[in-house]
């Protein structure tokens, strides 16, 4: 993806998160250096440390930012589509489509800086967790027009989310070797199950 470089016209704060992007396009989402971005954003560490005062405030703001996109681009996949089945498929293809895409949604690959692991864990958490309330309202929709069997969506809603997490993670870390369509089975195999989804219904991945 080719980003815009600042110019110095913009607020200092927008230069320097525009710069951050950049530099991470750059080395794939491997490294966010200090020193990188405030040379492509022509500040001092003084003006960059007045508006993020650690490194891992940077990377949050950027995970903000990449979040709100990511659950856009979820309800966008959800309301094109017509039955809740569809849907729960739309919402599994769409966050299975983010974790494989380096280029569209690589910035989401900062969840799992060491650094911000360690400083700020419950604010990640926080954040990746916003794709969990589309998927609720698509169990809440399907459990009223009799799509799924379930008397608890939030808890559906949030067993689904960490069966996906987890399983996404393993591939990620290398632990199995999955395709991204296959990946996309794997969940949406699993949440027909728990959603009672009768097999001779089948919903496209």
């Amino acid at each position: 993806m080719l980003r815009p470089r600042p110019t110095p016209e913009q607020p200092e704060r927008q230069r320097i998160l525009m710069a951050a992007a950049i530099v991470l396009d750059r080395t794939r989402h491997r490294s966010l250096k200090v020193r990188q971005v405030l040379s492509l954003a022509e500040v001092s560490a003084h003006v960059f440390y007045r508006h993020f005062p650690a490194r891992t405030d940077l990377m949050l703001a950027l995970l903000d930012d990449a979040s709100h996109e990511a659950v856009a681009s979820i309800e966008a996949a959800i309301a094109a589509e017509r039955t809740s089945a569809d849907r729960l498929a739309a919402w599994v293809r769409r966050c299975t489509a983010m974790a494989f895409d380096d280029d569209g949604h690589g910035h989401l690959r900062l969840l799992t800086d060491a650094d911000l692991l360690r400083d700020s864990p419950a604010e990640a958490a926080r954040l990746v967790r916003r794709v969990i309330p589309p998927l609720e309202a698509v169990l809440v929709a399907g459990a009223t027009d009799g799509s799924f069997a379930t008397i608890d969506p939030a808890g559906d809603a949030e067993a689904l989310f960490l069966h996906l997490t987890g399983h996404l993670g393993s591939i990620r870390l290398g632990l199995h070797r999955r395709a991204e369509h296959e990946a996309a089975a794997d969940v949406l195999g699993h949440a027909r199950r728990l959603l009672g989804v009768p097999p001779a219904e089948p919903v496209a991945c």
